[in-house]
C-alpha cells in the first residue's frame, strides 16, 4: 500500500531533505563567502563572550529535564540529568525527527521505569509551557513595536496552542471511557502523567522561568555579535525577534530546520537596515559555534556519565 510505503520511506525522505537543505545552505554560504570577512573584526575576548553565552544557553536547556521529571516521581542527580539532556540535545542536531529524544525515553524506561506514555506527556506539557511563555513574550513585543503581521500570526499560534492543550485534556479524559484495550490503557497512562504535571504549579513556573532565561541569554548572544561587528541594535527588539524565531522553529518546515534560523535572522537584520547577507553570516557563524560547543559539552558529559 502507498501509506505503508510512505511510512517505510519516511526516514529516508527526511534524510534526503536534510542533505538537500545543507547543500543549499552551503552553496549560498559559498556564494556570499566574501561577506564572511566581517567576522574578522571579532576579537578573542568577543569570541570568548559569545562562546560562554552559548554554553550557558545549552546548560540552561539541560535543566528542563529534572524540572519536568520531578512531578513524575523521578529525581535525577546532576551527574545524570546533565549528561542525558546534553547528549540528547546534541544528538538532535544531527538525528532527524527528534530521534535522540526517543533514545532518552528508552533510557528513562530502562533505568527508572518511566513509561513511554509518561515521556509523551512530559514532552507535550513541556512544549505547551514553552510555547505559551515564548509566544506571550513575542506577542507583547510585536504589539509594542508595531509588528502587526507578526502580532496577528502569534495571536493565532497562541490560540492554536491553547486549543491544542484543551483538546489533549478532553481526549485524554474521554478515550478511556469509550475505548478498551491497548489504546485506552496508553491514553489513560498519558492522562495520569499529564494530571501529575498540571498539579505542580512549581513545575509550570520553573519551566516558564527557564524558558525566559534561555530566551534572554540567546538574545544577548545575538545582540553581542551584532554590536561587536559594529551594528547598533536595540536589545528589546532582539529579544522580540528571538522569541518569534524560537516559536517559528517549534514548527519545523523541514527536518532539522536547516537554513530556517539563517533566513529569519537575515529578515530580522533587514528590518534594522543591516544587509540580509550579514544576518545570514551571523546566523551561520552562531550555528557552527553552537555545534562545536555542544560537541565539547557532550564529550564532558560522557566523562561525567562514565565516572
Amino acid at each position: 500500500m502507498k501509506s505503508d510505503r510512505l511510512l517505510h520511506d519516511g526516514p529516508r525522505i527526511k534524510i534526503l531533505l536534510i542533505i538537500i537543505a545543507w547543500c543549499a545552505l552551503i552553496a549560498y554560504a559559498w556564494a556570499i563567502r566574501e561577506d564572511f570577512s566581517i567576522l574578522s573584526s571579532l576579537t578573542s575576548a568577543g569570541l570568548a563572550l559569545i562562546s560562554l553565552l552559548l554554553a550557558a544557553q545549552l546548560i540552561l536547556q539541560t535543566m528542563m529535564l529534572p524540572v519536568f521529571l520531578e512531578p513524575l516521581g523521578i529525581r535525577l542527580k546532576w551527574r545524570e540529568w546533565f549528561p542525558i539532556a546534553m547528549l540528547t540535545g546534541t544528538a538532535n542536531l544531527f538525528i532527524p525527527a527528534q530521534g535522540a529524544t526517543v533514545i532518552r525515553a528508552v533510557y528513562l524506561k530502562k533505568n527508572y521505569s518511566l513509561s513511554y506514555s509518561q515521556s509523551v506527556a512530559m514532552a507535550g506539557f513541556q512544549f505547551v509551557v514553552r510555547m505559551l511563555t515564548l509566544g506571550a513574550i513575542a506577542l507583547i513585543g510585536s504589539v509594542l513595536f508595531g509588528l502587526m503581521y507578526q502580532s496577528a500570526l502569534l495571536l493565532g499560534v497562541l490560540a492554536v496552542i491553547v486549543f491544542f492543550a484543551v483538546v489533549i485534556g478532553f481526549v485524554l479524559k474521554s478515550v478511556p471511557k469509550w475505548s478498551r484495550g491497548r489504546l485506552a490503557s496508553r491514553v489513560e497512562a498519558v492522562s495520569h502523567a499529564w494530571d501529575d504535571l498540571k498539579r505542580h504549579l512549581g513545575t509550570f513556573l520553573m519551566g516558564c522561568l527557564l524558558n525566559v532565561l534561555i530566551l534572554l541569554v540567546s538574545s544577548y548572544a545575538f545582540f553581542s555579535v551584532f554590536r561587536l561587528l559594529g551594528f547598533t541594535v536595540p536589545f528589546e527588539m532582539v529579544v522580540t525577534y528571538t522569541a518569534i524565531k524560537l516559536v517559528t522553529l517549534a514548527f519545523p518546515l523541514i527536518p532539522g530546520n536547516i537554513g530556517v534560523p539563517e533566513i529569519l535572522t537575515g529578515a530580522f537584520a533587514v528590518t534594522l537596515n543591516i544587509p540580509f547577507d550579514v544576518g545570514i553570516v551571523v546566523a551561520l557563524a552562531m550555528r557552527v559555534l553552537a555545534m562545536i560547543i555542544s560537541l565539547v559539552l557532550s564529550g564532558i558529559s560522557l566523562i561525567i556519565l562514565r565516572a
